[in-house]
């Protein structure tokens, strides 16, 4: 328990309070003062509620671009997806964790072959919504 909490670690893994802390650093919202107390962590606490979407977003290397970061964390987001399917356009669409973990893996094999950095972020947002749309799909029984 003080290795978790107290002690230096090696990783990510080893120390709750570094993983929450780096989390936060990759979700937030940067404010329009440029003042640090003015920083909006709504997003961050729709990721860190979410272990799923938390573990698949922050174990990625992608994670380490925040504009991909923060596209998963709306994206993929609990109240996002809670909506696409009241929209009911997908029948028996899969739970919010099933499609997080599918779409951030074909997120991860499709920025093997892409350079993120050089991508907008409006292509960014576009190529995740097409990725989780698709899951959904096929979820769906759709081809």
């Amino acid at each position: 328990m003080e290795e978790k909490f107290l002690k230096a670690g090696t990783d990510a893994y080893s120390n709750a309070l570094h993983r929450i802390w780096w989390g936060a650093e990759l979700t937030y919202e940067k404010a329009e003062s440029g003042d640090i107390k003015d920083r909006d962590y709504s997003r961050t606490k729709r990721v860190l509620g979410f272990q799923e979407l938390a573990n698949d977003i922050l174990d990625h290397d992608f994670a380490r671009y925040i504009p991909v970061t923060h596209a998963c964390g709306d994206l993929l987001c609990h109240d996002t997806l809670n909506e696409i399917k009241e929209e009911g356009t997908y029948n028996n669409p899969p739970s919010n964790s099933n499609i997080v973990s599918r779409t951030t893996t074909l997120l991860r094999e499709e920025l093997t072959v892409r350079r993120v950095e050089m991508m907008e972020e409006d292509d960014i947002v576009e190529t995740i919504e097409d990725l989780r749309d698709d899951v959904m799909r096929r979820e769906a029984g759709w081809s």
